[in-house]
């Protein structure tokens, strides 16, 4: 039996059938990427934990815009980006 934080039990069927589709979900991500990128599948996976990452970083500043109530601003080095 496995349990999460909220004590709900499952079954080592009902684990390895969540896994399982967690896992099918993450390889195909990450073969969409790279059969879009023509890249290998260890750039592939990179490239969506990466991805991942940015979407975070962005979803924080969405919500520090919409919730800055002190007046606070992002420092200039954490809202420009660098040209290659």
């Amino acid at each position: 039996m496995g349990a999460n934080l909220t004590r709900e039990q499952w079954s080592l069927e009902e684990v390895n059938h969540k896994l399982e589709e967690k896992m099918t979900k993450a390889f195909n991500n990450v073969e969409a990427i790279v059969t879009k990128e023509e890249s290998d599948m260890r750039t592939g996976a990179l490239m969506v934990g990466v991805g991942r990452v940015a979407n975070a970083i962005q979803s924080a500043r969405l919500w520090h815009n919409q919730h800055n109530q002190f007046g606070w601003q992002l420092q200039p080095e954490c809202t420009q980006t660098r040209s290659r």
